[in-house]
């Protein structure tokens, strides 16, 4: 196959942001694209040290009553986001790369806040044959140009445009306490309030505006680069039109409302570090969030959850993420066991014994951490995949005398530089092994909103062959896993899955039902939803597993 033929519509010299880094790296370092030019917005140059420009755009984009406090508020995030950064992302490299490619400066006619391009401008890139014209420069674009490579100009905008469409993006969503915050990648057209949408994906809301967006863009990478690979694969670009909009066209906020912003963010802070002070003074040294798994009789699919029978686990401990597993007709408990005083999680196990978890012991305990024990029996032999996201690579261990004895088996997406968690292995009605895995985000490492499938041998993983549409789902509340998946009494293959929203981590409980699943195709939809509401303090819930009767949840509970 040939190459893709790529542009970038960008000021090589300017600073690159880190998700665009991220993606510019993976086109210049893949054969599959051929990455040709930049093409850099020349009005910018030329009016670089005009301050009059500075607040003539000010006042287009409603903003010159209020520039300098937002722009304080900007630096100030900006500032306190450097902190939030594990990646340590090194952007020297393929800033360098950018710099060396060629650099066509154009000069477009500005009418208010849209930039028109002349024929002559158009010709330029028409004789490039490009596919496909990335944006990150220029402001709203007008005119043939648009036309001009095959498959259009894209541009990533923050926010789910059915929602919010203006600026600037990311505050909005914190501002209105949005449960989520949406993304969209845009196929431009010259109906400025209909572009054509290629893909969304819907990320938790943060705190803080500049958090929130740098986290969105961070999450949104898999999403580009995933779109770009299918038109390389020869797949048609399927697009569907955004749709009726009822809302305003959001701009940047007034002075009043930045004031609002700061006050109602920031005292939250202020008043959650006064509560932690006042803990201290009053030694409550339990005043911890705490995980707590809950024991019910029957089907998740029908329980009464109230009724479920809640574990107390010890004061310097929580438990959570429990797979149950029936040995010897008895039924075992393999659960995460976070210690507070070692900030370190590792993998207990206990009998099922009169609505209780009895005889616990440890069976993983390792210099990392780990979480989500998958246990399954395959050929005779009982597995477990713990979740050891600090490693960046799935291992699977080997039970040699159960059910406290584990070796190390395999490992494997050893080497690829990712971070995965939450790895779960399903069979399907034709016999087919499937394993469903959440990647994590390269620099945030949030692994809430993408969902990865691949086709596998068998549990032993020697054959992995990652599905087509990876992601497959990019969405926070439904992307990852939350236990076994298994098949219904109807014959549904059905997977449990968090909901990560109002900025709470696996704030609900899902059950998918998986309606098409091959190596090509991936459609799934949610059949209920279990909210956090059966017990006094319950904030949170996320895992689910089932076995000889019974089944157990786990529950998040403020300051135990």
């Amino acid at each position: 196959m040939k190459p893709l033929k790529i542009g970038i519509l960008l000021d090589p010299t300017k600073e690159l942001m880190d998700y665009e880094a991220q993606i510019f790296s993976n086109l210049l370092n893949d054969a599959r694209y051929d990455v040709l030019c930049t093409i850099k917005d020349g009005n910018k140059s030329r009016n670089k040290l005009s301050i009059f420009n500075k607040f003539k755009n000010a006042k287009l984009e409603g903003t010159l009553l209020t520039p300098l406090l937002f722009w304080m508020l900007d630096f100030f995030e900006h500032q306190l986001l450097k902190k939030k950064d594990v990646s340590h992302f090194d952007k020297t490299e393929i800033t360098n790369k950018i710099s060396a490619l060629p650099c066509i400066e154009m000069f477009p006619e500005q009418k208010g806040l849209i930039d028109f391009f002349s024929k002559n401008d158009c010709a330029k890139i028409e004789k490039l044959n490009l596919d496909v014209l990335l944006k990150h420069e220029f402001r709203t674009i007008q005119g043939e140009i648009l036309k001009a490579p095959k498959y259009g100009i894209w541009c990533l905008q923050p926010g789910d445009i059915k929602i919010y469409r203006g600026a600037p993006g990311g505050f909005w969503e914190v501002y209105k306490n949005s449960s989520v915050t949406g993304v969209t990648l845009l196929r431009l057209s010259d109906e400025i309030d209909n572009h054509s949408v290629i893909a969304k994906g819907f990320f938790n809301t943060e705190n803080f505006w500049y958090l929130n967006l740098d986290i969105v863009l961070d999450c949104s990478v898999d999403l580009v680069l995933k779109h770009l690979r299918l038109l390389y694969e020869g797949n048609a670009l399927e697009t569907s039109i955004s749709g009726s909009y009822s809302s305003k066209n959001f701009r940047f906020p007034t002075f009043f409302q930045t004031c609002h912003y700061i006050l109602h963010q920031y005292s939250f802070i202020a008043f959650r570090q006064l509560s932690n002070l006042i803990y201290r003074k009053a030694k409550i040294d339990n005043a911890k969030d705490v995980w707590k798994i809950h024991i019910g009789k029957g089907s998740i699919e029908n329980a009464v959850l109230w009724q479920t029978k809640t574990i107390e686990p010890p004061a310097n401990e929580y438990w959570a993420d429990p797979f149950l597993f029936e040995y010897q007709d008895k039924t075992f408990a393999f659960f995460e066991n976070w210690e507070y005083s070692r900030e370190k999680g590792k993998i207990s196990v206990g009998m099922i014994k009169d609505d209780q978890i009895t005889n616990v012991s440890d069976c993983l305990d390792l210099d990392y951490h780990l979480s989500y024990p998958f246990v399954f029996e395959h050929e005779n032999q009982i597995f477990m995949i713990p979740e050891t996201g600090q490693k960046k690579r799935l291992e699977i261990w080997k039970c040699d005398h159960f059910p406290n004895k584990w070796s190390l088996e395999k490992t494997c997406f050893e080497g690829e530089g990712r971070s995965l968690v939450d790895s779960t292995i399903a069979k399907d009605a034709n016999n087919q092994y499937w394993l469903f895995v959440n990647f994590g985000s390269q620099k945030f490492l949030e692994h809430a909103s993408n969902l990865c499938v691949f086709k596998i041998d068998s549990p032993m993983m020697n054959e992995i062959i990652p599905h087509k549409l990876n992601p497959v789902v990019s969405d926070c509340r439904s992307a990852r896993n939350a236990g076994n998946i298994y098949i219904d009494q109807k014959g549904r293959l059905i997977r449990p899955s968090q909901a990560s929203q109002n900025g709470i981590y696996g704030e609900c409980l899902n059950l998918c039902h998986v309606k098409k699943l091959t190596i090509d195709t991936y459609e799934e939809e949610i059949l209920d939803t279990i909210t956090p509401d059966f017990k006094n303090g319950l904030y949170s819930i996320h895992h689910v597993s089932q076995a000889g009767g019974i089944f157990v949840v786990d529950g998040g509970y403020k300051n135990r």
